[in-house]
């Protein structure tokens, strides 16, 4: 809450002669700019700055906790998944992703490196590491792949056919949650 006793944080501050204009024409316009500037706020405070050669008005106001946004969903007009994580266009570690896609029965037996176990390197074949986590049969199927924060090592292991390599620190790692919680290896 705000407390009038402590420093405000200053959201925005106002030209004095906007100030003067809102004044004059009788509105509460540095109401109405807070709200579009921060729309989720509570404007606590409205304070007419004129002190060391700062005119204009600054408005403070108090952001509510917002929950976490949720995963992007990732799709390039098919189900067929991607050959990677890495591989989505604008792939970004640090911005989580869910994928809701479909392993063919070919990708799941091409060639392509995996690194890790229950938690995968972002550039693993994706595939293959579904393969390897018993997420799909040889056959393929459908597999719902989330992303997760990299971890400082990977394990190698070999499971269901499939080989997956060591590997040391990774900015960006993936698990499919129906095999695995996503947790880093110890």
């Amino acid at each position: 809450m705000y407390d009038a006793n402590e420093e405000p944080t200053t959201w925005l501050t106002i030209p004095k002669w906007l100030w003067q204009l809102s004044i004059v024409s009788g509105t509460v316009l540095m109401m109405w700019l807070a709200l579009l500037v921060v729309p989720a706020a509570t404007v606590v405070a409205v304070t007419d700055i004129v002190a060391g050669g700062n005119e204009g008005a600054s408005v403070v106001a108090e952001l509510p906790d917002l929950p976490p946004l949720p995963p992007l969903t990732w799709s390039m007009g098919s189900d067929r998944c991607p050959d990677s994580l890495a591989a989505i266009p604008g792939y970004d570690a640090a911005v989580p992703v869910r994928l809701d896609c479909v392993c063919d029965a070919a990708s799941t037996q091409a060639s392509g490196s995996v690194w890790g176990s229950e938690t995968y390197t972002s550039d693993s074949q994706l595939c293959r590491a579904a393969l390897h986590a018993g997420a799909v049969g040889p056959e393929g199927g459908r597999v719902v792949v989330q992303s997760a924060q990299g971890c400082s090592s990977y394990p190698e292991v070999d499971r269901h056919g499939v080989r997956s390599a060591a590997w040391g620190e990774w900015a960006g790692s993936y698990y499919f949650p129906s095999t695995s919680q996503g947790a880093c290896s110890r």
